[in-house]
């Protein structure tokens, strides 16, 4: 019980142990203090998930899983914390930039770009792929959740 603010921005994704991880969040937060965490999510439907899960996967290995916002509020609230607010962002991303942030291989950025344009209709309306000014982009889901102690 020694922080009054505890954060973790885009991080949950890469542990094995989101829940744990979570509960450790709670266990140094001080009684009354918050707990905020924003992360990319995925849709309820378990095939879409499995499928972005797996595309994400695919362009960073260090990636574990993604979460739907109603599991992680589930993990906030088994860690103790009582949930202040809780919202979803959708930020447009360059693929060619996402891509370039871990240094992705030119066969894996081949297999990625065309995975979003062959993919299932609800994966399609989840990432919505398109091409702006001659450039890929999509879209990715934040989920911001802010907790008490």
């Amino acid at each position: 019980e020694t922080f009054d603010i505890v954060t973790c921005r885009l991080a949950l994704h890469h542990m094995p142990a989101a829940g744990q991880a979570i509960a450790e969040m709670a266990r140094v937060c001080r009684t009354g203090g918050r707990v905020a965490l924003a992360d990319n999510i995925v849709p309820e439907d378990e095939d879409t998930a499995t499928w972005v899960n797996r595309f994400e996967t695919i362009r960073d290995p260090s990636h574990f899983r993604l979460w739907p916002l109603a599991a992680i509020v589930t993990m906030f609230e088994g860690a103790g914390l009582a949930i202040r607010a809780y919202e979803t962002l959708t930020k447009m991303m360059d693929f060619e930039n996402w891509a370039w942030r871990v240094d992705v291989p030119p066969a894996d950025k081949a297999r990625l770009r065309a995975m979003l344009f062959d993919a299932p209709p609800a994966v399609q309306q989840w990432l919505s792929p398109r091409e702006v000014d001659g450039r890929l982009k999509f879209n990715l889901v934040e989920g911001v959740v802010l907790g008490r102690k």
